[in-house]
């Protein structure tokens, strides 16, 4: 889940296609990592809301997809949920480099890390 300032964003389509190539693929990514768990107090905080992040196993997320499955097939419907994608998408503290972006184009993400200093 990236947290980018939606100015970077924009500076870096611009900047593509000022003077990008066609078929570039860029990750246009915040240059410092902020966990989910960050981001969702982050947010919270932002709404006036106190969240919490809390842990749920991957068997337990499989064990209640395999237990909707088997309720969908008594009922007659089709199931069309891929477990192994939603335990991916619940893990997905992953980091996307920007380097590309950086290099060919001269982006940087300012407005980001200025918004991140101040809060």
């Amino acid at each position: 889940m990236a947290f980018i300032h939606a100015e970077d964003v924009a500076y870096a389509v611009t900047r593509w296609l000022a003077d990008g190539e066609d078929g570039s693929i860029f990750n246009v990514v915040p240059s410092k990592y902020i966990s989910s768990r960050e981001w969702i107090r982050a947010w919270g905080k932002r709404k006036n809301l106190s969240l919490k992040s809390i842990f749920i196993p991957g068997c337990i997320i499989r064990f209640a997809g395999l237990s909707l499955k088997i309720f969908k097939k008594m009922l007659g419907k089709q199931n069309r949920a891929d477990m192994k994608y939603a335990v991916a998408c619940a893990k997905r503290d992953m980091c996307y480099s920007n380097e590309a972006l950086k290099k060919s184009l001269g982006w940087e993400d300012k407005a980001t890390l200025e918004y991140i200093k101040r809060h």
